[in-house]
């Protein structure tokens, strides 16, 4: 949800500038600001979107059935029914390769948002900085 609600706030500020100012007339190298406030507005949305999107891939380093990926055809009925048989008489050794899973993905993910909001800022105040610039 922090990545969302980034991500909307993101799509709104070309939109904000662009309604409070029009579209830039380009003037002169101040207005290099506000290209590379667009620069750094293009990797953030990027990274926001690669943060909702889903993760389809694993780390770990031993079989396991912990998220979706697992159970996404195309695979054996009895393979799987024998994979959550072992995890039942392991649910430590289970409980390990889930926490793997999750971190994993949870951790690309934050990556992501931190990179978004560390190309996101600057961008923001560069483009304030030329919209106060007397546009």
């Amino acid at each position: 949800s922090k990545a969302a609600v980034l991500l909307s706030g993101a799509l709104a500020l070309p939109a904000f500038l662009i309604g409070r100012h029009g579209s830039p007339d380009w003037r002169g190298p101040g207005d290099l600001a506000l290209v590379a406030a667009g620069v750094l507005w293009v990797v953030a949305v990027a990274a926001l979107v690669r943060a909702l999107l889903p993760r389809t891939g694993t780390v770990r380093d031993r079989e396991g059935v912990t998220y979706f990926g697992d159970l996404l055809a195309p695979f054996d009925y009895d393979v799987l029914a024998a994979r959550i048989n072992e995890a039942g008489r392991d649910p430590v050794g289970w409980l390990l390769v889930q926490a793997v899973d999750v971190s994993a993905i949870l951790s690309a993910k934050y990556r992501a948002i931190r990179w978004a909001v560390a190309t996101l800022a600057p961008a923001a105040a560069l483009a304030l900085a030329w919209s106060l610039a007397g546009r």
